[in-house]
């Protein structure tokens, strides 16, 4: 599924008017000073002993980030094919921090498929900076699918915006 860029701005603008102040607390993850441009995804890290440093295309991002939403979610559509997918339990305020987790899906690009298993919770971190900004560190990775993929060492951390 691929969302235009006005439409994820819509659908971004909406659930942030909605979110108001909420959950989240201070602090910020371990972005190790990742600062993504225009309509784009980075991710470095380490995986399997080997450090990662990934960049794609983003084509639209889409959030929920209200109460009504369980988890509240973002997602990160890379252009030509595959997303990024993170999730936290309650809504956080505007630059707040909170625990997550996520999937990566870039087999499209020739990437990688992993993420976490929602049965092992919120391993990993979230922060929303602005309403097209989210910075993130994924921890207890496994090939998707999550649940029963092979686990994989290291951890990732990244930033995606839009535009």
């Amino acid at each position: 599924m691929r969302v235009s860029g006005s439409l994820a701005m819509s659908l971004c603008a909406a659930c942030l008017a909605a979110c108001g102040g909420g959950g989240g607390g201070g602090g910020e993850p371990d972005a190790g000073g990742l600062t993504c441009g225009p309509a784009e995804l980075r991710l470095e890290g380490e995986l399997d002993g080997a450090p990662v440093s990934w960049q794609y295309a983003v084509a639209g991002l889409a959030q929920d980030n209200t109460a009504a939403a369980s988890p509240c979610w973002a997602i990160a559509y890379l252009d030509g094919g595959g997303r990024l997918k993170l999730e936290w339990p309650a809504p956080l305020a505007e630059g707040g921090a909170g625990e997550a987790r996520g999937e990566l899906s870039a087999q499209a690009q020739g990437g990688e498929a992993l993420g976490n298993c929602a049965a092992d919770g919120f391993p990993g971190r979230v922060t929303r900076f602005s309403p097209g900004e989210i910075r993130f560190e994924l921890t207890s990775l496994r090939e998707l699918p999550a649940c029963s993929g092979a686990a994989r060492a290291g951890s990732l951390r990244g930033c995606a915006r839009y535009p």
